[in-house]
Parts: structure tokens; sequence; C-alpha cells
């Protein structure tokens, strides 16, 4: 458990029962602003080097707008799905530079104090059937070390994102 002041700020408010907003999409509202997104499984992956003021743009909105909580553009980033669209040598710069916008719009807002940032996990891809493929050891292999890159680079918790698969929550959950 994060012992930050901001963590256990929101942890006591939500303790006492306030909501707690957070944001909303991030390649959906990315892609409806223009920005580029990679066909197929890529999808906005790469926006954190491609595309990074708009990335940070879009947070600081959401922290605006009340969102308590900004969530990192990682959804899905395991390093085989960015191998298999050309981006597997940039997993850990990817992921690292994702937090890193998350972490510049909370300091552009001035909310260092009172926002989390939370780094992204699933078990669903940014991939036509959304479901992973290949060896459920190796894919748990590769979401600790996302998870790894994450923490490193700053995030305060780790969000679990649409999970509920028998087979693969477990995963993420260890």
């Amino acid at each position: 458990v994060s012992r930050s002041p901001r963590y256990q700020a929101v942890l006591s408010e939500l303790r006492a029962g306030k909501p707690l907003l957070i944001d909303g999409a991030v390649t959906t509202e990315l892609e409806r602003r223009g920005v580029p997104v990679l066909p197929n499984m890529a999808h906005s992956m790469g926006t954190a080097e491609t595309h990074p003021e708009a990335l940070i743009a879009l947070h600081e909105d959401y922290i605006r707008a009340g969102s308590r909580l900004v969530t990192v553009n990682t959804f899905g980033f395991t390093k085989g799905i960015l191998e298999a669209v050309g981006l597997g040598e940039k997993f850990e710069l990817l992921n690292r530079r994702s937090v890193e916008c998350a972490l510049e719009a909370r300091k552009r807002t001035g909310t260092e104090d009172s926002v989390l940032v939370a780094g992204s996990v699933s078990h669903l891809v940014a991939a036509p059937n959304l479901e992973p493929e290949g060896d459920p050891k190796t894919w748990e292999r590769e979401m600790t070390e996302m998870v790894r890159v994450q923490k490193a680079a700053g995030v305060d918790l780790m969000l679990i994102e649409m999970a509920g698969d028998a087979a693969w929550t477990p995963r993420l959950i260890r």
C-alpha cells in the first residue's frame, strides 16, 4: 500500500464515503482529437513517444474536469503485443513515457498533492478479439515486467482494467 500523502488523502476520503472521480477513455479520446493511432493491436501505444503533448493535454483536461485519478496510456501494452506490431524494442520506453506524460499533466495542473496516477494492466489487449494469446505463463511474466516498469516510473497504484476472465484475472492480481 502506498504511503504517499496524496494516496492516503484519497483513501481517507473514500473511507469517509466520498466519491472518487476517475478519468475516462484515453485512446478513444485521443482519436477523437485527431491524434493518429496505429492499426490493429497497436492503437495509441506509441502516442507517448510520437504525440506526448496531446497525451499530456488529455490528462490535464481530465484533471481540470475533476478527476482525482488519471490512468496511464498502457492498456494491453505487453511486450508480446508490442513485438507483434514492430514496437517490441520500445516496450520499456513506451510504458515509462506513458507514466511520465500523466505525471507531467499532474505537475502542470498543480495537483501533485491530490491526484493519483494509476498504472494500467488488463487481461484484455487492444486487439480485434481482445483476448490474450499464447502461453499464460509468458503473458504473466510480461505483465509483471510491465508493472515493474510503471512502478519504477512513478505510478501511485496499479489499476486492473476490464478484468473478470477466470483464466487470466488471478494472473493480473499476482
